[in-house]
């Protein structure tokens, strides 16, 4: 397989993220550290180790002079990076559009919040030539529950529905939670009447990590009205499998085989083919896009046995800068990364942490599971626990902050204790 003749990936790099506003309130999400490096670089990283050669990043206005910054002086990989602007009013699936001219290579799109381990894109890969799919999709099983209860879908993940056929894996709905949780499924009488028997399996949580076939663009160039992807496009190219109205006209050149490969005469009505992918659970896969999913990233990531190892050097079970300054006296556990230049007063405990680049944490400070980002200050006597701390937070003596986060710039006063707040600037402390 000719990889770069025959794929071009590109990365949505986009600052929207609600559940993660008051982490991305100084920093486009894009640039969101991870183990004190930003969320782009696991995309770069993954299609560099995966082969490729070069990448295309969508980014938005507000956020593009910032990326353009990161590439050009602090990204250190071989691939060539071409930003490309997304354009509000057309929104990501137009814009996909507008580059298919382009190039004539099928589209990798991966969202710009995913961490993923780079060794499954082979086997989609050859998995989507194979049969030859109009888009694949990659789905991870075993959705972990959210403890922030921001949204039932990030809870318990969608339901998908698959042609019951022996390893036909071909996608037919994709349900999210939100819409069935209250109410009885429901599914339409047209798909039951193409596909009388589906294998419906809940827990799924879609990794919007998508193969578009330039069969689908071309779907695509028929309904212009269509900006989302996970909520528009993909539905839409769902529903053709089984309503070959909506392609009528469109000219699909791998029809024929399609058909034959999949011996099956409803699907030659469109031609149009969705795959379920579904990762090995032994995959590393995670979404950023919640603060809990935000936390669980940097404790996976600091424990340095997954595919991704910090930068940092290694100090027994930790990651630690050699321009960190730590006590004698203060304890550093397992899973734990401290950046450059941070110093760590007498007594202090750190487990499961993370500590960002020119930190100042004094004496006696308590810091379980948390995130602690650049040029933050946390005076004596504090207790953190699953907390976040943005950058140039200053938080004062004797604070207990537990699930909570702390956004940018913003002061805490001594001797309080909050349990499950969002501070900020904004807010009355």
């Amino acid at each position: 397989m000719n990889l770069n003749g025959e794929f071009q990936p590109i990365i949505i790099a986009d600052s929207l993220g609600s559940y993660l506003s008051t982490l991305v309130e100084d920093i486009p999400k894009p640039l969101l550290t991870i183990c004190n490096r930003p969320l782009l670089f696991y995309q770069l990283d993954l299609f560099e180790k995966a082969g490729f050669d070069n990448v295309i990043i969508l980014s938005q206005e507000l956020t593009k002079q910032s990326l353009q910054q990161y590439v050009a002086e602090q990204y250190s990989g071989k691939l060539s990076i071409q930003l490309y602007l997304l354009e509000a009013q057309l929104g990501i699936a137009q814009t996909l559009l507008k580059l298919r001219d382009t190039s004539k290579k099928q589209f990798i799109v991966t969202s710009g919040d995913l961490i993923i381990e780079p060794k499954f894109i082979h086997t989609m890969l050859d998995y989507h030539l194979e049969k030859e799919a109009t888009v694949t999709i990659a789905l991870k099983e075993n959705a972990p529950e959210s403890s922030d209860h921001t949204s039932k879908a990030l809870r318990y993940g969608d339901i998908i529905g698959i042609e019951a056929e022996t390893g036909s894996n071909k996608l037919l709905m994709i349900v999210s939670s939100d819409e069935y949780a209250d109410t009885p499924l429901r599914v339409a009488h047209h798909l039951i009447d193409c596909f009388p028997s589906i294998k419906l399996r809940r827990n799924i949580i879609d990794t919007q990590f998508y193969i578009f076939s330039r069969f689908a663009l071309d779907i695509l160039e028929k309904y212009k009205m269509i900006k989302n992807l996970k909520h528009e496009f993909i539905p839409l190219l769902l529903h053709c499998q089984y309503r070959p109205q909506l392609t009528k006209g469109i000219q699909n050149e791998n029809m024929l085989s399609s058909a034959l490969k999949m011996s099956s005469a409803k699907l030659s009505d469109t031609g149009v083919y969705c795959l379920a992918h579904i990762l090995d659970r032994k995959i590393y896969c995670i979404r950023v896009d919640t603060v809990s999913n935000f936390l669980e990233a940097n404790r996976d990531l600091a424990a340095g046995n997954k595919y991704f190892v910090p930068l940092e050097p290694a100090h027994y079970k930790s990651f630690v800068a050699k321009s960190a300054s730590i006590s004698k006296k203060t304890r550093i556990g397992d899973q734990c990364v401290v950046g450059d230049a941070s110093k760590l007063g007498d007594f202090c405990t750190l487990k499961s942490s993370v500590v960002g680049k020119h930190c100042t944490i004094c004496n006696n400070v308590k810091i379980i599971n948390c995130v602690i980002m650049d040029h933050v200050t946390i005076k004596e006597n504090c207790k953190l626990v699953n907390t976040v701390v943005c950058s140039n937070a200053y938080i004062n003596e004797k604070s207990i902050l537990k699930d909570s986060v702390v956004g940018y710039r913003c002061t805490v006063e001594g001797s309080v204790e909050h349990d499950h707040a969002t501070l900020s600037v904004h807010s009355e402390l």
